[in-house]
């Protein structure tokens, strides 16, 4: 709370308790309520007139007689009678600037660059920077500016004709260093302070001189790019045959193992079909055995069977021819009364049935009598057969 709102404050409140006192008994203490409320009144203005107060950012100056008498920033004083005071912001101000001169090759260049100045803050420095005019008002700082402008470029136009084209490309910081140095040789003077000085970009005029002096720089960097590059593609190729070899041993091993694996996996698996072959090999023997068994068992079987059958197929013929010859006898024995032409007409048709019935394909008869009874007829007997046996075939 500054001291001018201070003596309002004190003013109203003992004007308003004198107001209410006076009220109450204004006989008695009129006199020397009049005389405080002139002390009040009397300070109030003094307050008023004498206490000057700055704000946080800006400077105040308090001059007596041509001198400083007191500089701060955000300060509060007391003002004798014969004291003026000077208020002026207290922030930095930043200033461009852009300079083209010839080099020492008398070859064209532009720096370009920025400062930032403020108020030198020792001594009497805001004194000199409002007494030449650097602050105060916006149209001066914006002339203090050109100012401090104007003699940045006359720096920087100076360095320049005094260096090299390619100094002044590279070394800025020697440019930068030389301007601020010579700037603040003067500026402090003015009361002004230069907080620093940068050299944002410097160009060559002239692109066929821009790309002249980049030429050295490029071929450089195209034979280390060269170098670097055919060092990497060796290394690379280096590189690539070694992984080709040692991915050429491994595959030989891989295939090595591989093929001994397979090998092995033959000579199990010849060995297991082997196995297999000698049990299928045993199987079938077994198998024939058992077969040939079979077959000589039915083949003895049927031997039987077919001697058995031979032998009733004889032994029945037997019994039939015995019969045949029984009921033959028997009807011999009949016929013998029977006249002789009858009976040889039954004999020949008896004899011509039963060889007829009989497995017999050829019977030899040899007469071995002299002609008479039975055995006498037996020859013609046979030669009757043979004709029969003709004419059926």
């Amino acid at each position: 709370i500054n001291a001018e709102y201070m003596g309002h404050l004190l003013s109203v409140y003992f004007f308003s308790n004198f107001c209410s006192m006076a009220a109450q008994n204004v006989k008695a203490i009129a006199v020397p309520l009049a005389a405080i409320a002139f002390v009040l009144f009397g300070g109030y203005f003094l307050m008023s007139c004498c206490v000057v107060s700055a704000s946080p950012n800006e400077w105040l100056l308090v001059i007596s007689g041509g001198n400083l008498k007191s500089a701060g920033v955000g300060t509060t004083e007391f003002l004798g009678p014969f004291d003026k005071s000077v208020k002026f912001p207290a922030s930095i101000r930043k200033v461009t600037f852009s300079a083209q001169q010839v080099s020492k090759e008398m070859q064209g260049i532009e720096v370009s660059g920025f400062l930032v100045w403020a108020v030198y803050r020792d001594g009497d420095g805001p004194f000199k920077a409002y007494k030449y005019g650097m602050v105060g008002s916006p149209e001066l700082a914006s002339q203090a500016d050109n100012n401090i402008r104007g003699m940045a470029e006359s720096i920087v136009r100076h360095q320049v004709a005094n260096l090299g084209l390619s100094e002044v490309i590279a070394n800025r910081e020697l440019l930068r260093n030389t301007v601020r140095a010579e700037m603040l040789k003067v500026v402090q003077g003015w009361g002004m302070w230069l907080e620093t000085v940068e050299v944002t970009d410097v160009r060559v005029l002239s692109q066929k001189v821009f790309d002249d002096l980049q030429t050295e720089f490029r071929q450089n960097l195209y034979l280390k790019a060269e170098a670097i590059r055919m060092n990497t593609t060796k290394d690379l190729e280096l590189q690539r045959l070694k992984q080709d070899d040692e991915k050429n041993k491994v595959e030989s091993e891989t295939r090595a193992d591989q093929a001994q694996r397979d090998l092995w996996i033959q000579l199990e698996t010849q060995k297991q079909q082997s196995k297999v072959n000698e049990e299928k090999h045993q199987m079938e023997l077994e198998q024939l055995q058992r077969e040939h068994h079979i077959s000589l068992e039915r083949a003895k079987n049927y031997a039987k069977v077919k001697e058995l059958e031979a032998l009733e197929e004889i032994k029945l013929n037997k019994q039939k021819v015995e019969s045949e010859l029984e009921l033959l006898k028997a009807r011999m024995e009949v016929e013998k009364n029977t006249p002789p032409a009858m009976l040889q007409k039954d004999l020949i048709q008896a004899v011509r049935d039963i060889y007829s019935q009989l497995p017999i394909r050829e019977v030899k008869l040899f007469n071995s009598a002299n002609g008479k009874g039975l055995d006498s007829l037996i020859p013609g007997l046979a030669q009757i057969s043979e004709v029969l046996k003709n004419e059926n075939n």
